[in-house]
């Protein structure tokens, strides 16, 4: 864009905002506009602000998206992605960000990788506040989707399963949806020739018994294998989990990936979409799911996303499917020197096909001491 092309929008910008207060009953000075803009700008949604340290960061992204949009036409499979909000104990500045991206890019997809509560046993009446609260942040957010994570669906009774839906898949119920059960289901985009495979987290917990899970397992494991053989010629899949490795603590109770490993349920997922990307006909070391013949199969998975781990972290499956772990927005405790630091660590990504991945990455620290205001902080996985 060349710089009179940028000046003539930034006075189109300029005179939208003095329609817009004149509208309102408030004149406003020449010598005094470039503030309002400023504010105007930054404000993005519900009075929040975009933070000072952020604004560059999110100018400079928002530039090589559009670029790489630009670049890549319909040829993609693009969206933003965020996970593990664990509201309200996180920083909550997830909304107010990946507004800011889907005004200033072309996305027009957002995808969430679960969490959305902190509360660990959060499915009780008292807790919809929290939701409701997140739900009215992220209003008018294009197209988001969401998995379960483990604080979404920690019980599984019956009645906490049904709280669960109607607070966190509900309000997201479109026409689109091919639903296989009620955590998982899958989305066409015809015009990126691209499938949008939403996984349930599963494991035992309480008021849920082995057999249940593993009755879970195999249904998911089938509207998995029949998801993939109904890909149409040249099609992509991405597939949406929140867990696809298991973090351990180190000695200081702080999550790490070392020694960690892929979850049994979710490596035998992995090894399903090897097999389809490599038409074979079964998949190595069949349990929960079906070996299915992929001889004849006409699309491929190019990513696996999801988050829980808190930390970024990549790797790629045994047939080469890059798998992508991205951290979250909770706020992190540290020592230093005796003293109480908080980092502040919010982590938003833009995500399109080729395994192109622009990571948004701000470190704001914040001195915690005894009476000092801070931004809210919290720590929870």
């Amino acid at each position: 864009m060349s710089v009179q092309s940028q000046i003539d929008r930034l006075n189109a910008i300029k005179e939208r905002i003095r329609t817009n207060l004149v509208a309102q009953g408030v004149t406003v000075p020449e010598d005094t506009m470039l503030e309002v803009m400023a504010e105007k700008i930054l404000s993005v949604a519900g009075g929040e602000t975009v933070p000072d340290y952020w604004v560059t960061e999110l100018q400079t992204k928002s530039d090589a998206i559009q670029r790489a949009m630009e670049a890549a036409g319909r040829n993609k499979s693009a969206f933003l992605w965020y996970t593990d909000a664990h509201w309200p104990l996180s920083a909550k500045k997830f909304p107010v960000l990946l507004r800011y991206l889907a005004e200033h890019t072309p996305m027009n997809k957002v995808n969430f990788g679960g969490d959305i509560v902190g509360d660990p046993n959060p499915h009780s009446h008292a807790n919809t506040g929290y939701v409701y609260d997140w739900r009215s942040q992220i209003a008018g957010l294009p197209h988001h989707h969401s998995v379960y994570g483990n604080h979404d669906l920690n019980h599984r009774a019956t009645d906490v399963r049904n709280i669960a839906y109607a607070q966190l898949l509900a309000s997201e119920e479109s026409a689109d949806m091919v639903i296989g059960g009620e955590s998982y289901y899958y989305i066409d985009n015809p015009a990126e020739k691209t499938r949008y495979l939403y996984l349930s987290y599963i494991t035992a917990g309480a008021g849920f018994t082995d057999s249940d899970t593993t009755a879970e397992m195999v249904a998911q494991g089938k509207f998995i294998t029949d998801a993939l053989a109904s890909v149409e010629e040249g099609w992509h899949i991405v597939a949406i989990a929140h867990r696809w490795y298991q973090y351990t603590k180190d000695a200081n109770n702080q999550l790490v990936i070392e020694g960690g490993s892929v979850p049994f349920y979710e490596a035998e997922i992995l090894r399903v979409f090897d097999a389809y990307n490599a038409r074979a006909t079964a998949h190595e070391a069949p349990n929960y799911i079906v070996a299915t013949d992929f001889s004849n199969a006409k699309g491929k998975v190019e990513f696996c996303i999801g988050g829980h781990c808190h930390l970024d972290y990549d790797f790629t499956s045994d047939g080469g499917i890059p798998v992508i772990i991205t951290a979250s927005e909770t706020a992190e405790h540290r020592g230093d020197g005796g003293q109480r630091r908080c980092r502040h660590d919010y982590g938003i990504r833009c995500v399109r096909r080729c395994r192109r991945l622009l990571r948004f990455r701000k470190h704001q620290d914040h001195r915690c001491r005894s009476g000092q205001r801070h931004e809210p902080c919290g720590e929870t996985n």
